[in-house]
């Protein structure tokens, strides 16, 4: 009974030095509240996303093939869009027509 007396005493008064250590350091290190900021006030915010459009479809035998490519869409501050650039990145969605009507779908990336 006294050994699992002094093992709580021990953690109690550990936790409490460890609780004791973390408040003063927490006061004794100063952050410094006001940041100053390195972006400029003039530089332009354009903001980017990537979209998918269809190219086109082609049927191969028994199979529908898609064509989609990524294209890489930029706009203004306002939300307008200032140009589209294709990236090259196509990707190609293989149907299979079977006899009983069902259709299975086979995804290939390029």
């Amino acid at each position: 009974m006294t050994h699992l007396k002094m093992s709580l005493i021990g953690t109690f008064l550990f936790i409490n030095v460890v609780l004791l250590v973390f408040l003063w350091e927490r006061n004794a290190v100063k952050i410094q509240n006001d940041v100053p900021s390195i972006a400029d006030m003039k530089t332009s915010t354009h903001q980017s996303e990537i979209i998918t459009q269809k190219v086109g479809s082609k049927k191969l035998g028994d199979y529908i093939v898609e064509d989609f490519e990524a294209i890489e869409v930029w706009y203004d501050q306002n939300g307008k869009i200032i140009r589209k650039e294709p990236t090259g990145e196509h990707t190609y969605l293989r149907y299979w027509n079977s006899k009983k009507e069902k259709i299975i779908t086979d995804d290939h990336a390029n």
